[in-house]
């Protein structure tokens, strides 16, 4: 049985570049990795040179982890749909409670030194002539980046940090 020292192994993949790292880890592995977390790949490879190493499992240890994997929930994240549903829930910010503007009304903010004016429809919002769908595509419009549209034009605060 080949014997490795851990300590000198860490400190080895520690020296090395990221791309590096993910390279050691796909030759280890068998299989590429997305992570660009060294200290994830240092441990991942170390943990597995250790393993070959040392013969890694018994069969029976195998055959023990088959059976358990065959009655258990692997998953240890949620999947992404349940990320998504929950980045729009928080995004509305409750929002189907909270009353938009009047048809008619004019929503007025200054934007680095622009002074940024939205009309207010029954179904969208006009800015710069043109027509939007929501508060947050127009804010989209006018920064170029991600708002929250109630948020950016104040007709809502931002919860307090926990």
């Amino acid at each position: 049985m080949k014997s490795i020292d851990v300590d000198r192994e860490v400190r080895r993949l520690s020296r090395l570049a990221v791309s590096e790292l993910r390279g050691e880890f796909e030759r280890v592995w068998g299989e590429p990795t997305d992570s660009n977390n060294r200290p994830y790949l240092i441990k991942r490879i170390a943990w597995r040179k250790q393993a070959a190493a040392h013969g890694g499992l018994s069969e029976a240890a195998r055959e023990m982890a088959r059976e358990l994997a065959r009655d258990a929930d692997l998953r240890v994240r949620s999947p992404k749909s349940v990320h998504a549903a929950y980045a729009r829930v928080e995004s509305e910010d409750d929002s189907s409670s909270k009353e938009m503007p009047r048809a008619g009304s004019r929503l007025i903010r200054m934007y680095r030194g622009r002074r940024i004016e939205v009309d207010v429809l029954e179904r969208g919002f006009v800015w710069d002539g043109r027509e939007f769908a929501s508060l947050t595509a127009v804010a989209h419009a006018v920064t170029g980046s991600i708002w929250n549209g109630r948020l950016f034009f104040g007709l809502t605060k931002r919860k307090a940090e926990s």
